[in-house]
C-alpha cells in the first residue's frame, strides 16, 4: 500500500512539474499512466482524468458484465481433475501422503511411518447423454517404514499401477479399474527379522459405486477380483477403516490438504503382510488435486 502511494505521488509530481514547464499539450501518456497507478489502490474502481475546463460531472460507470461461469467438468485431453472423487478411507487410494501409525499388538512392528507418493488423473473426458465420463490413470506407491529400528528401516513397499474408467452423473458416480499390484520387503528389515518373504505381484479387476448426498454424507459400495484371491483366502472377513478430521482447501492453488486422525482393524493392507491381522491408529496429512 506504502509502494503504491508513493508512485501515485510521484506521477502527480511528475505531472505538474511537466505541466509548469511548459510541455507539449499531449500528455496522454502520463495522464494514462497515473489513471493506471491509481486503478491499483484498493478500493478503487474506476479513474477518469478531467481536463481543464471539463465539467465535473462524471457518467455513470457502463454496467458489468455479468461473471462467466465455468461448467465444473470440462472435455478433452487432459481436462483436470477426476469424476469419481478419492476414498478418503482407502489406505490403498493413489496420493502424497506421510502418516505415522501406532499398531496395537502386532508381531513385527510396532511403530511405523506410512508414506504414499502417486496421483489419480484423467486422460480424457467427454459427454454420453447427460452424463460424463473419463478414462484416466492410477499409480502409486505405498511404503511402510519401522520406527523402532535404529535405521528406520523400509518394511514393505506396494506398487500400483491401474487403468480407470469412471462415470457420473449428477450425485452419482463409478469407477471400473483393472489394475497391477506387488509388493516388496526391504533389504534391512528381511535380514534383520529373517521373515519368509511372499512373491506377491496380481492383477485384478474392481468396481466401486457412490452417491454423494447434499455434499455431506458420500456412501460407496464396491467388489472386485483378484488373480491371487486374497480377500477370499481370508474367508472373506470385512476390513475396517476410518479417517475422520480437517481439509483445507487451496493449498499450493488447487491441492486440498487434508490432516486426519485414523485407525484400521482387518488384514493387513501392507501387501507382504495381507495375512496378518492387524489394527492401528494413526495421524497424517494427505494432499489431494
Amino acid at each position: 500500500m506504502t509502494i503504491r502511494i508513493a508512485r501515485l505521488v510521484l506521477v502527480l509530481t511528475l505531472l505538474t512539474v511537466l505541466r509548469a514547464a511548459a510541455a507539449p499539450p499531449d500528455d496522454s501518456f502520463i495522464a494514462g499512466y497515473a489513471a493506471a497507478v491509481l486503478e491499483r489502490v484498493p478500493g478503487v474502481t474506476r479513474v477518469v482524468v478531467l481536463e481543464p475546463g471539463a465539467p465535473t460531472r462524471m457518467a455513470p460507470p457502463p454496467a458489468l458484465e455479468p461473471p462467466r461461469i465455468l461448467s465444473e467438468w470440462q472435455a478433452g485431453l487432459f481436462p483436470g481433475g477426476v469424476l469419481f472423487k478419492p476414498l478418503i478411507a482407502d489406505p490403498r487410494w493413489p496420493h502424497f501422503a506421510a502418516a505415522w501409525q501406532h499398531y496395537i499388538d502386532a508381531r513385527q512392528f510396532s511403530d511405523v511411518a506410512a508414506v504414499s507418493f502417486g496421483e489419480s488423473f484423467a486422460f480424457y473426458r467427454d459427454r454420453i447423454g447427460g452424463a460424463w465420463w473419463e478414462v484416466g490413470l492410477h499409480a502409486g506407491v505405498f511404503s511402510v517404514f519401522d520406527l523402532d529400528s535404529q535405521s528406520f528401516d523400509l518394511v514393505n513397499a506396494d506398487y500400483l499401477v491401474g487403468i480407470p474408467l469412471a462415470l457420473r452423473y449428477e450425485d452419482f458416480s463409478a469407477l471400473f479399474r483393472v489394475y497391477h499390484q506387488s509388493s516388496h520387503l526391504g533389504d534391512e528389515f528381511l535380514l534383520r527379522t529373517r521373515t519368509n518373504r511372499i512373491n506377491l505381484s496380481y492383477e485384478a479387476i474392481d468396481l466401486k459405486l457412490s452417491y454423494e448426498i447434499a455434499d455431506v454424507v458420500r456412501l460407496y459400495a464396491g467388489g472386485g477380483y483378484l488373480d491371487v484371491k486374497q480377500h477370499e483366502e481370508n474367508d472373506w472377513n470385512a476390513d475396517v477403516s476410518a479417517r475422520a478430521g480437517i481439509e483445507i482447501d487451496g493449498v499450493l492453488l488447487t491441492r486440498k490438504l487434508q490432516i486426519p486422525l485414523e485407525y484400521f482393524m482387518g488384514h493387513s493392507p501392507n501387501g507382504q503382510f495381507y495375512r496378518d491381522k492387524v489394527q492401528y491408529f494413526g495421524l497424517g496429512t494427505h494432499f489431494h488435486f
